[in-house]
């Protein structure tokens, strides 16, 4: 009897989480799809995301100081300069560099700008780098918009007016049609931990790991790791 009741609780545990997780994948599809940055919001632990994104590009960038040339030589009408950047004020710079990036990569709207943009994830990530930290999304698209404005409107245009995209927007609506598209892009998902679920994907050409957190209901986006070896040019790093 005892070991009945073992089995069935198990069973029971098992598909429990099994359906909730379905249940939020399919949700945080649909955000996606739709492009919510309310409803992506609901399936995100955002503190979380930034801490980690914090982390996880500290480190890497902690790392980079013991590739780059380190020596300066600043010159122009009014000054020159040359040295060498001591380890103390690369530390700032990584770290404020860290901070403003997390701050914008655990941002929904923003999450949902980069999912579609994924290509443009290394330019903004270089041009952090460049600008040492004094960079955020609100420059990035300021020089985007003054880099390629006419071509920006024109496509915005298009969107609002073109009746095949709103076809396309309509069928995208499609619940199974979205499911069947993530699925496909799913490199393998498992269990790390009794409420920790790992999900690789590659999208747009980029390998993501996604990491989700239960919280007895839901299951929430808790950590992305991204290859930043990949994304950074490391000889953009540099005060010439």
């Amino acid at each position: 009897m005892k070991k009945y009741l073992i089995l069935s609780f198990l069973v029971f545990l098992i598909l429990y989480f099994f359906i909730s997780f379905i249940n939020s994948f399919i949700s945080l599809s649909n955000a996606v799809a739709t492009k919510e940055p309310s409803l992506l919001a609901k399936y995100i632990y955002v503190d979380d995301l930034r801490e980690n994104y914090f982390k996880d590009f500290n480190q890497f960038t902690l790392n980079l100081a013991e590739s780059i040339d380190k020596n300066i030589n600043i010159k122009n009408e009014t000054i020159e300069f040359s040295g060498e950047l001591s380890p103390s004020f690369l530390k700032k710079v990584f770290f404020r560099i860290s901070r403003e990036t997390s701050r914008d990569f655990s941002n929904p709207k923003i999450m949902l700008y980069f999912y579609s943009n994924s290509n443009e994830i290394s330019t903004y990530l270089n041009n952090s780098l460049k600008n040492f930290g004094n960079y955020n999304f609100k420059k990035y698209l300021l020089d985007k918009d003054e880099s390629s404005p006419k071509k920006e409107e024109k496509i915005e245009n298009n969107e609002s007016s073109s009746p095949e995209i709103q076809e396309e927007k309509t069928k995208e609506k499609n619940i199974i049609l979205r499911l069947i598209k993530r699925i496909k892009s799913t490199d393998y998902f498992f269990l790390i931990s009794p409420i920790h679920f790992k999900i690789s994907v590659k999208h747009q050409d980029i390998p993501f790991d996604v990491i989700l957190r239960f919280n007895g209901f839901t299951w929430k986006i808790q950590k992305i790791k991204m290859p930043y070896k990949e994304l950074v040019e490391i000889e953009n790093f540099r005060l010439k």
